[in-house]
């Protein structure tokens, strides 16, 4: 799951653009190296995709704080929820099919 934007309510007096860009600083270059290096590394299991990171031609990096900038959505993620892994549907059972 994606983490959204640590609170900071010494934030609050500041401009909304100072703001904006003390948040963005929580996503920084190790953190957005670290997530794309384990993406690709697990893409690149799958057939056809063994040497992906060869084909990338651009990167536009959304984080929280860009969907805080541009959505003015709480703490940085839609509907201003932070659904864990448990909540998404590939982790839930399968409906089953009854049959009489």
């Amino acid at each position: 799951p994606c983490p959204t934007l640590a609170r900071n309510e010494d934030l609050a007096s500041l401009p909304r653009d100072e703001a904006i860009e003390v948040y963005k600083q929580q996503f920084g270059k190790g953190m957005v190296d670290d997530v794309r290096d384990a993406v690709l590394r697990r893409l690149s299991v799958l057939g056809g995709l063994e040497n992906l990171s060869d084909l990338i031609l651009d990167e536009v990096l959304d984080t929280p704080a860009t969907y805080a900038d541009y959505y003015n959505v709480g703490a940085g993620v839609p509907f201003g929820l932070s659904h864990g892994l448990g909540q998404l549907s590939l982790t839930r059972p399968a409906a089953e099919c009854k049959t009489r």
